[in-house]
C-alpha cells in the first residue's frame, strides 16, 4: 500500500486538529449530560477525516475501497448519536429510557456496512467502479445501485427528525438554552446539506466535502462552547438518577429563572405537567411563598417550610446549594426538597409524650406532697396531746373558763390535723393563722410567762397559701428554740406586704444552731425533717422560691420565705 502527499491534505490535517481539540475539551467535561454522545460524534468525525485523507493518499483502487468503506461507519452512526444528543438536550427522556431503541436504530447501519464490505461479491451498493484521476486528487468513480436508496433515505430521515427536534427546542420560548439549541441545529444542518449534494453527484472536483463541512460545525460548536457554555450548562439535573430520586430537585439560574425540576419536585410542589421551565421562580412557584422566600435569599442555606397539600399541612426541608463551574463562575442554584412531614409528626408526638410525662411527674409530685401534708396533719404527737390534756385538767379546777378556751383550741388544732378534706391546694392566710394561734395558746398555757409570740402582720387580704406551710415552722421555733434555751422566750411571726411579693419571717431568740447543725437540717441537703422538706418542695413547685434559714448558737434562728403575688409556672 503506497501513500502519496497532496497539498489538499493540509485541509485534512486542519480538520483533524479541530476534531482533536474538540474531543479534548468535551472529554474534560464528560460528566455533563449529553457529552458522551458528543464524544462519540467527534470521534467518528475524526475517523471519517483520517479515512478520507488515507483514501486520497493511496493509488490502488482496491486500497481506496478499504478506506472508503471505513468512512461509512461514521456516516451511518453519526445520525443516530446526534439524534440521542438532541433528545438528551431537549429533555425527551421518555425516548432515551426505551432500551430497545438503540438496537432498532442501528439495524440499518449494520446491514449497510455488511453489504459494503461484501459488495465485490454481489454489487448491490456500488456499480461500474473505476479510478477517477480528473480531480485534484485521485478518487473512486462509481454509480450507486438501487439498493443504496433505502439506506440513504433512512439516514436522511434520522437527520430530519433530529433537525426538527432541535428546531422545536430552538423556537420554544420556555426553554432556557435556546441559543445552544441554535448552534446544535446549524452544526448538523451544514454537513447534512453537503452529504445530500454528494449523494446526487454534486461535488467539488469529485471530492465529498462533508468531512470539511464538519469543520464549520466544529467552529460553530466551539463558539457555542466558549460564548454560551454549551457543555457547561447543558441541563445538569437530567440524569436518570436525578429524575428517579425521591427528594425534589429544582435548578434555577442567577436571575432566579427556573432551569430544571425533577418529577419528585413536580409532585411535591403540585406542578406536574405544567410548563414552568424558563419562568421566574416567583411566578412558577407563587403558590409556595415560603419556598420562594428561601430561594430569593440568593445564598446557600438550609430551612424548613410548610405547605398545604390536599387540605393537609406538610413540612419540607429545603437545602439550597450554589452552582459554579471550575473557574468559579456562578451558574445558578440548586434546591433540594425533602418531605419531613412524618419526621415532624414523630417530633410532635415525642414532644407531646414529654409534656404528658412532665404532667404525670408534676401530678405525682403534687400527690407526694399532699400525702406528706396529710401525714403532717395526722401526726399527733402523744406528748403534746398528753401535756395539753393535763393542763386543761388542772385548769378545770382553777379557771374553768380558761379550761374551756383551751379545750376549744385543742379541738381546733386536732380538727386541722385530722380533717383530710382540708387537703386543698390553697387556704387563706387567716385560716392558717387561726391554726397557729390555737397551737400557740396551748403552748402558752403550759409554759405561762416563758413563751411570748408576737404577730407583726401587714394587710394579707388576698394572700392564699398551702395549708401547714407556716405552722410547722412556728412549732419548730417553740420546740427547738425556746424550750432548749432558758433565757429565750420570744417568737416573732412577721408578714410584710411588699410590691411584688409577701415576705414571711419566723424568728426566735432561742437556742440557735452551730453551722454544722444548720447544714444537717437544711432541707436542700435532704437531711431535714419531713416538715421542712415538704415545705421546701411546695415552695419550689408552687412559687419557684425556697426556704432560707439563718441561725447562730445562743442567739436564735430566723426562717424566711417569699410568696409572689402572681403565681408562677415552675417546671
Amino acid at each position: 500500500m503506497i501513500f502519496h502527499w497532496y497539498p489538499y491534505h493540509m485541509l485534512t490535517i486542519l480538520l483533524i486538529l479541530i476534531s482533536v481539540v474538540m474531543l479534548s475539551y468535551v472529554f474534560v467535561h464528560r460528566h455533563k449530560t449529553g457529552t458522551w454522545y458528543s464524544l462519540g460524534i467527534l470521534s467518528l468525525m475524526l475517523l471519517w477525516s483520517v479515512a478520507q485523507g488515507l483514501e486520497f493518499s493511496v493509488q490502488d483502487l482496491r486500497d481506496k475501497l478499504i478506506f472508503a468503506n471505513i468512512q461509512y461507519i461514521p456516516i451511518t452512526i453519526i445520525p443516530v448519536l446526534y439524534l440521542y444528543l438532541s433528545l438528551s438536550f431537549s429533555r425527551k427522556d421518555f425516548l432515551l429510557k426505551k432500551k430497545y431503541l438503540p438496537y432498532l436504530l442501528l439495524v440499518v447501519p449494520a446491514i449497510l456496512n455488511i453489504l459494503l464490505w461484501t459488495d465485490p461479491y454481489h454489487g448491490l451498493i456500488r456499480q461500474t467502479l473505476y479510478l477517477n484521476a480528473g480531480g485534484i486528487v485521485p478518487t473512486i468513480g462509481k454509480r450507486f445501485g438501487v439498493t443504496m436508496l433505502p439506506f440513504a433515505a433512512y439516514n436522511f430521515s434520522l437527520t430530519v427528525v433530529t433537525l426538527a427536534i432541535l428546531a422545536n427546542t430552538w423556537m420554544d420560548k420556555y426553554f432556557h438554552y435556546r441559543d445552544q439549541a441554535k448552534y446544535l441545529f446549524i452544526g448538523l444542518l451544514v454537513p447534512t446539506c453537503t452529504t445530500f449534494l454528494h449523494f446526487f453527484g454534486i461535488n467539488f472536483y469529485n471530492i465529498d466535502m462533508t468531512p470539511f463541512s464538519f469543520a464549520i460545525t466544529g467552529i460553530l460548536l466551539t463558539h457555542g462552547i466558549f460564548r454560551h457554555g454549551l457543555f457547561e450548562i447543558v441541563p445538569i439535573a437530567l440524569s436518570h438518577i436525578v429524575n428517579e430520586m425521591k427528594p425534589g430537585l429544582i435548578v434555577y439560574d442567577k436571575f432566579l429563572r427556573l432551569i430544571d425540576i425533577n418529577p419528585s419536585a413536580e409532585r411535591i410542589l403540585s406542578v406536574y405537567g405544567q410548563r414552568i421551565i424558563g419562568l421566574p421562580v416567583s411566578a412558577a412557584l407563587a403558590h409556595v411563598p415560603e419556598l420562594v422566600k428561601v430561594i430569593e435569599q440568593r445564598k446557600s442555606c438550609k430551612d424548613e417550610i410548610s405547605y398545604c397539600v390536599n387540605n393537609s399541612q406538610s413540612y419540607f426541608e429545603v437545602t439550597v446549594t450554589h452552582l459554579e463551574n471550575a473557574k468559579g463562575t456562578s451558574l445558578g442554584w440548586m434546591a433540594q426538597i425533602y418531605d419531613i412531614t412524618e419526621r415532624k409528626a414523630a417530633e410532635d408526638k415525642l414532644k407531646q409524650d414529654k409534656e404528658n410525662a412532665m404532667t404525670l411527674y408534676k401530678t405525682a409530685e403534687q400527690t407526694s406532697i399532699s400525702n406528706e401534708s396529710a401525714f403532717l396533719q395526722a401526726q399527733i404527737k402523744p406528748h403534746f396531746l398528753y401535756n395539753a390534756l393535763n393542763v386543761i385538767a388542772v385548769l378545770c379546777r382553777m379557771d374553768s373558763e380558761k379550761a374551756r378556751e383551751l379545750t376549744l383550741d385543742l379541738s381546733n388544732y386536732m380538727r386541722h390535723s385530722f380533717d383530710f378534706k382540708n387537703l386543698v391546694k390553697y387556704i387563706t392566710f387567716e385560716e392558717e393563722l387561726e391554726f397557729i394561734r390555737a397551737y400557740v395558746r396551748i403552748e402558752q398555757a403550759r409554759f405561762k410567762d416563758r413563751l411570748n409570740v408576737i404577730y407583726e402582720i401587714d394587710d394579707t387580704e388576698g394572700l392564699r397559701l398551702p395549708p401547714l406551710l407556716l405552722q410547722p415552722l412556728v412549732e419548730n421555733a417553740i420546740r427547738h428554740g425556746i424550750r432548749k434555751n432558758e433565757t429565750g422566750r420570744t417568737v416573732v411571726l412577721r408578714v410584710k406586704n411588699l410590691e411584688e411579693h409577701y415576705l414571711i419571717e419566723i424568728k426566735d431568740d432561742g437556742a440557735g444552731m452551730t453551722p454544722e447543725q444548720l447544714d444537717a437540717i437544711l432541707p436542700e441537703q435532704g437531711a431535714g425533717g419531713v416538715g421542712l422538706t415538704n415545705i421546701q418542695k411546695r415552695l419550689r413547685m408552687l412559687y419557684g422560691t425556697q426556704l432560707f434559714i439563718e441561725s447562730q448558737q445562743g442567739i436564735g434562728t430566723k426562717v424566711t420565705m417569699t410568696l409572689p403575688k402572681r403565681k408562677v409556672d415552675v417546671t
